[in-house]
């Protein structure tokens, strides 16, 4: 979560107001990539923190129109699916949940409310996941060998870090007054 949340906040996309996605959206989308590929893997193998960072990505950067739907209004979604389950999908634009949105993310504790409704500037949040899927699939930690771990469901905390700089998350200098873990000399 914290990897997703710096990642749009390096760009501004962290926030609705801004047209980015809130906290909230983003605990729920990733909870629908986390349940869905539970769903499909099975309870004894759970994704590992890159390769769940990875399915994000990879989920939500695509062009909904040509991943899942064959029309061209089709849009992301997170809905809850029979069982209560957050499950991410597609609709079509003109779904009255949606109400001109471009994402639905639909709330599970009032299913009425679009958590989404303010990701106007989806089209530039998407963009940013495209370019950072890129940079993890040149990276050297997304390398042969880290890949074969990665689809094991075997990443650790550790390799979270390294995709975070794989993502370019660390290459900031701190704000005057912030923080921070690094010694001063």
């Amino acid at each position: 979560m914290l990897v997703l949340k710096s990642l749009l906040a390096s760009r501004g996309l962290s926030d609705g107001y801004t047209g980015g996605l809130t906290g909230y959206a983003i605990v729920l989308m990733a909870a629908a990539v986390l349940q869905h590929h539970e769903a499909s893997l099975g309870r004894e193998r759970s994704l590992g923190v890159g390769a769940a960072l990875a399915c994000f990505l990879e989920t939500y950067s695509r062009d909904p129109r040509h991943a899942h739907a064959p029309h061209r209004h089709a849009v992301h979604a997170v809905t809850l699916d029979a069982g209560a389950r957050l499950q991410p999908t597609v609709v079509c634009r003109s779904d009255p949940l949606l109400g001109g949105a471009p994402l639905l993310v639909q709330d599970p504790l009032d299913v009425e409310n679009n958590v989404g409704a303010s990701a106007f500037n989806f089209p530039s949040v998407q963009r940013l996941l495209r370019e950072a899927l890129e940079r993890l699939d040149t990276a050297s930690c997304c390398a042969a060998g880290e890949a074969d771990a990665r689809a094991d469901g075997g990443t650790s905390g550790a390799d979270a870090i390294a995709l975070a700089e794989a993502l370019s998350l660390d290459r900031h200098e701190p704000q005057e007054g912030a923080m921070s873990d690094c010694p001063r000399g």
